[in-house]
């Protein structure tokens, strides 16, 4: 009836895109050109994969990994968990170490997912949001660009935090220590 479906598709090969900008005078600049052009470029829905990945190499011990998805079929947070264990095997393998990542099907997450819906902790929170909220607030964020925008795709930005890793630790250790992911401290 018109409506989007969901697919899976069957037998996807897929190659990593490489693209070197070392040779070049400005090599961060250019990367960083190519990644804006490919960030604000849309996604088809139909007839093509809903991810991008990418290196791009800046410098002989210099690369950016480049990787877009669309909300569809990921969100920030599934996105984290990828770069961690990117950076987990690459850390591996950049110290010889042998790559221990655990990895997981769907059922595991459906799982994880049941077993977090029974625990003490899902009620402690369930209780939180239901008392601080048993009252719906007014919208904090009202869509303004919508009119405007119409049946365009609306433009978005992306931003880029750097911090040092002594710092990034003490974000680790203070999530832990109070229960949290360091994705929420800051958030």
């Amino acid at each position: 009836e018109s409506l989007p479906t969901q697919t899976f598709a069957k037998n996807v090969h897929l190659k990593l895109d490489f693209h070197d900008f070392s040779e070049t005078e400005n090599a961060h600049e250019l990367a960083h050109k190519w990644i804006k052009q490919k960030i604000i470029k849309p996604f088809q829905l139909y007839d093509e994969l809903l991810f991008s990945v990418a290196l791009c190499k800046t410098k002989e011990q210099c690369y950016y990994l480049f990787m877009k998805c669309h909300h569809i079929i990921a969100d920030i947070w599934a996105l984290s968990l990828v770069v961690q264990r990117v950076a987990a095997a690459y850390n591996a393998f950049a110290t010889g170490q042998p790559n221990k990542l655990q990895y997981y099907s769907y059922q595991d997450f459906i799982q994880n997912a049941q077993t977090y819906l029974e625990s003490e902790k899902f009620a402690k929170a369930k209780h939180y949001w239901q008392e601080k909220y048993h009252k719906v607030p007014e919208p904090l964020i009202v869509r303004k660009s919508m009119p405007q925008f119409q049946s365009q795709t609306i433009p978005s930005q992306r931003s880029t935090l750097c911090l040092k890793r002594s710092f990034y630790n003490q974000l680790n250790n203070f999530a832990k220590e109070n229960q949290v992911s360091t994705f929420h401290v800051i958030l």
